[in-house]
């Protein structure tokens, strides 16, 4: 009789689980670089169609996450897993009270499980990226 041993078998098993205890932080960190990339390029999007409006309507438009009723922008990432929904509300200034939406929007993203451990993420109309989630931050942009 030809086969492997119990004492081979478990051998080989360990070592698999080794290899991808090692390769899986590798994995996951270039899984969330894609996830922030789809959510940048799906905000840079929903800005660029934010212009359009404000050349039409000489204003931004603001929407509820995940409802933009009657305008063309995209209420979400499209991905079934790790789901964002992206909304628009008017920029503040520093004390904390709105700007007109004739001179600024803000375009957000944020996890569609509610209490997820994922950050939520904005950009304005200027491009300045930050963390809603985070007062004055922008390192949900920039964590590995």
């Amino acid at each position: 009789m030809r086969g492997f041993t119990l004492l081979e078998t478990l051998l080989v098993l360990t070592l698999v689980g080794i290899l991808a205890s090692l390769a899986y932080p590798s994995y996951a960190r270039h899984l969330r670089q894609g996830e922030r990339q789809t959510i940048q390029t799906a905000l840079q999007e929903q800005l660029l169609q934010q212009e359009q409006y404000r050349a039409q309507h000489q204003r931004y438009a603001t929407f509820t996450a995940g409802e933009p009723g009657e305008l063309p922008f995209a209420a979400d990432t499209g991905r079934a897993e790790g789901r964002y929904l992206l909304g628009a509300r008017a920029c503040k200034d520093e004390d904390g009270n709105a700007v007109p939406l004739s001179d600024c929007v803000v375009a957000f993203a944020q996890p569609v499980a509610t209490g997820s451990t994922r950050p939520s993420y904005g950009m304005d109309a200027m491009g300045k990226r930050y963390c809603p989630d985070e007062e004055n931050s922008s390192n949900c942009w920039n964590q590995p």
